[in-house]
């Protein structure tokens, strides 16, 4: 299933796509998280099914910890310019944001970048909080910022058009075998609008500019 590309896509379309209700993207770090998680269960049930005439390990296998989430990205100081270039740079940074948040499957940084009012900042963000697919494993389908060029606008607000494009996705099965995959989307463009928020820029709109 290739809802995750899509998502990204229709995300910067604005509020007149219907979200989808489900998404197969399995974000590496909650998919061995949840084997770890079997693991244990599978080695508690065969120490526990032991009969009294088979020998008991004195010691379990090791299991690895599961790795931390990674931190909140911190935007970087030339992203919190007030000018035209740390406009541009924030714009960047946003989206770099949005492929950690994906692949961390956690959204309350991104969310803290986001104007209450901007649809498809909130698309994105319901997007990465969706309900997963435990059976299938997603990799690729994410932001590559290829160009960013920001204007200040009338109304205080800074403009920015962002060229980038979404790389290929692979789509996986329980067994790890390729089941499906979706060709890089090359190059999109798109208007996001900016404005101050004490001293960080906030994302207000987020649109595809139709070709």
């Amino acid at each position: 299933m290739l809802d995750r590309h899509e998502a990204k896509i229709d995300a910067a379309e604005g509020l007149v796509h219907t979200w989808h209700p489900r998404l197969t993207a399995v974000p590496i770090g909650c998919r061995v998280k949840i084997l770890r998680a079997a693991v244990v269960v599978s080695l508690a049930l065969v120490v526990g099914g032991c009969s009294a005439d088979e020998p008991k390990p004195s010691t379990l296998p090791p299991v690895p910890a599961a790795s931390a989430s990674p931190p909140a990205p911190t935007v970087p100081a030339e992203a919190a310019a007030d000018n035209a270039p740390g406009a541009s740079a924030f714009a960047r940074f946003y989206l770099d944001s949005a492929n950690q948040a994906f692949a961390a499957g956690d959204a309350d940084a991104l969310r803290g970048y986001s104007s209450l009012d901007c649809g498809s900042c909130n698309n994105l963000i319901r997007a990465i909080e969706a309900p997963v697919d435990p059976k299938e494993r997603v990799e690729g389908g994410d932001y590559e910022v290829l160009d960013v060029t920001s204007t200040p606008s009338s109304d205080g607000e800074m403009l920015s058009l962002v060229t980038y494009r979404l790389s290929e996705v692979r789509v996986y099965d329980e067994s790890g075998a390729l089941i499906e995959t979706d060709p890089a989307k090359p190059s999109i463009t798109a208007s996001m609008s900016l404005r101050r928020a004490g001293d960080a820029w906030q994302v207000l709109s987020f649109t595809n500019v139709k070709p």
